[in-house]
Parts: C-alpha cells; structure tokens; sequence
C-alpha cells in the first residue's frame, strides 16, 4: 500500500508538471511588492516593460497574461468586448520617512484572446 501512495503521489506530480502553462518555461518577472522596497523603484518600468515583452509577445494568449501578472501581485479585470485589459497593483511607498500611493497599471490591447500589444505605468512616475 505504501508503494501505491508513491506511485499515485509521482503520477499525481507530473501530471501537474505537464499541466504548466507555457510561459513558466521562463522566470517570472519580479513582484511588483519586491520592486517598490527596491530602492528606485519608478526607474524600474522599463525593466518590468522588457521583462513582460520577453514573456508575452505579440500572440500570447490572454489567459497567459493573466497568471503572469497575477503571479507578480496585480489584479487584472475580464478583458471588454473592445478588445482591453487592465491588470493593476496598487500599494504604498516610503521615502524619506512619507507615504505615498502607488500605482502600477498594465493595460493590454487584445485581438481573438491574444495579446496584440500594451504598456506599462508607474503612478507616480518618479519618487
């Protein structure tokens, strides 16, 4: 009986494993939380823009997206009929001893459930 556990636990695991999706084959962009303690975080957009670039270029499905920026903290709303998406984090930054909302949005252009193109914003701009 122990044997049978092992043997439905590594099926059990590989068959998770084959289910994937196919974007996991590269790393996850860092979470939008580990950017805003890093110490510049407003010069970070660029990275996070090349970083999503490299993970889902045009033809990535909508639903990779999705995980994807959900993985890294945001949430993201149902794509509209008019072919948008926005995923956004919102959170609170420290400087110099003051607050501050911050705000990062990605909104997605999408044609047939597939990323056409989109852009990043950090709200605010600079710290």
């Amino acid at each position: 009986m122990f044997t049978l556990k092992i043997a439905s636990l590594s099926l059990i695991v590989t068959a998770g494993l084959l289910a994937v999706p196919a974007f996991a084959e590269t790393a996850a962009i860092p979470s939008f939380r580990s950017i805003e303690l890093s110490a510049y975080p407003a010069a970070m957009v660029d990275d996070v823009r090349a970083g999503l670039a490299a993970r889902l270029p045009a033809g990535s499905s909508i639903d990779d997206a999705r995980a994807l920026l959900r993985g890294s903290g945001a949430h993201c709303r149902v794509p509209k009929a008019d072919g948008g998406m926005r995923c956004r984090y919102n959170d609170i930054h420290m400087q110099d001893d003051i607050m501050q909302d911050v705000s990062w949005t990605v909104d997605f252009r999408t044609a047939d459930d597939k990323v056409a193109s989109f852009t990043v914003a950090r709200d605010p701009a600079s710290d």
